[in-house]
């Protein structure tokens, strides 16, 4: 179980009720559900305070820890990798500074948690569930068009004060924090090598590619297409892993919190939009939609900048926007069909994996375990096929 001090929670419990007197009467921690997080475990935090020698309340955190328990070597792995070390120095370096940015503004739009206490292995945030904020359930893979507005909105917030703090500190941020903000999920790790491995069997099995290695490296090289923005658009602080358990959900009005900020670069703003529309809906949905989801976030962003008294006229040409758009679409469409094999297997097939299988499904031959569910799944495979298509079609014309 994860332990926090008295003093900590004293800080923690001073943030929420500011200049009042109290002390703490008790506090504990238990386990957030049976959720186990693959890169995290996740805790509730409940600290009792007696306020001005007469109310007691309770207190309700989030905490995100690293693995007490080092289910599948995760653990090990993050402390290796520098993934949980690099997330907590985003939220404490520059998330937390963009919120307060955003207050000097008066602007209080709600778009990412708020921290209470950084660690080297903890996290703790307030407990969004208290307000009914909530992540999608897992048999909601088809954004609806209203969950994709929120999504852009949010990621609008995100890039705006991303720009307007560069501005007022007259730095790079990806200069600055360069020490924070390396790639973690792509390049030549494991995870993303064994993907690509994946769509290049089931191009050549299921739709008659021949040249499968050729396709390979075409796919590849989505990598310089990501790191590159040739189009003049803005770099920002990008979140880079929108999906639907990187995003909770609020109603009354219907409003987005972007969470897990382990995977985020300094990149081109419209690496983040292609992602929210493409990584959160079915083919048919994006195609359909992605031009007016462009010009919604936009809209959003311009809005946004104004707030800061910055003309987005000024720093990015629609036309130019769009063309990026069109540009890391590539990167997208790969990085979805890697995160379907990832996210959009159904627990119970899980069930019956060895700690050997957890280990190959991660970095190793993954195809024979994918190649299961598939049998197993007729929903996981249409979601796949659907994903390794729109590859194809994207990169070559052979097809059968």
């Amino acid at each position: 179980m994860v332990e926090l001090t008295e003093n900590e929670c004293l800080t923690i419990a001073k943030k929420v009720i500011g200049p009042n007197s109290f002390n703490i009467l008790n506090y504990s921690t238990k386990r957030f559900g049976d959720f186990l997080g693959y890169l995290g475990e996740y805790y509730r935090l409940i600290i009792t305070v007696r306020i001005n020698s007469c109310e007691i309340r309770d207190l309700q955190f989030f905490v995100k820890s690293l693995p007490i328990v080092d289910f599948r070597n995760r653990r090990d792995m993050l402390i290796e990798t520098g993934i949980f070390c690099k997330e907590m120095k985003i939220y404490e370096s520059l998330l937390q500074k963009f919120v307060k940015f955003e207050k000097l503004h008066d602007d209080n739009e709600m778009w990412c948690p708020t921290i209470y206490l950084v660690r080297d292995d903890l996290i703790v945030f307030n407990d969004l569930t208290i307000i009914d904020y909530k992540i999608l359930p897992f048999s909601t893979f088809d954004f609806t068009q209203q969950h994709v507005e929120a999504t852009l909105k949010s990621l609008a917030n995100l890039h705006a004060c991303s720009i307007a703090y560069e501005k007022k500190e007259k730095i790079l941020i990806g200069k600055e924090f360069s020490d924070i903000l390396f790639e973690t999920s792509i390049t030549d790790i494991p995870w993303f090598t064994a993907g690509l491995e994946i769509i290049k069997i089931i191009a050549r099995d299921e739709f008659g590619i021949e040249n499968s290695n050729e396709f390979y490296d075409k796919i590849f090289g989505v990598i310089e297409v990501m790191e590159k923005s040739p189009f003049d658009v803005p770099k920002v602080l990008c979140h880079r892993d929108i999906w639907k358990n990187n995003l909770m959900f609020g109603n009354d009005p219907l409003n987005c919190i972007l969470i897990d900020f382990q995977t985020s670069r300094y990149l081109s703003l419209s690496v983040d939009v292609t992602m929210a529309i493409i990584c959160t809906t079915k083919r048919a949905h994006y195609e359909d939609m992605m031009s007016y989801y462009l010009q919604f976030y936009h809209q959003q962003l311009e809005s946004k900048l104004s707030k800061f008294s910055i003309n987005l006229k000024n720093i990015m040409k629609y036309q130019n926007f769009l063309k990026s758009c069109q540009y890391h679409k590539k990167v997208m469409l790969v990085y979805k069909t890697l995160v379907v094999t990832e996210t959009q297997v159904p627990e119970e097939l899980f069930n019956d994996f060895s700690k050997e299988d957890h280990v190959e499904y991660l970095g190793g031959d993954r195809w024979r375990l994918v190649k299961r569910f598939m049998d197993k799944d007729a929903m996981f495979k249409q979601r796949i096929l659907e994903s390794v298509e729109a590859v194809i079609d994207e990169f070559c014309d052979q097809k059968n």
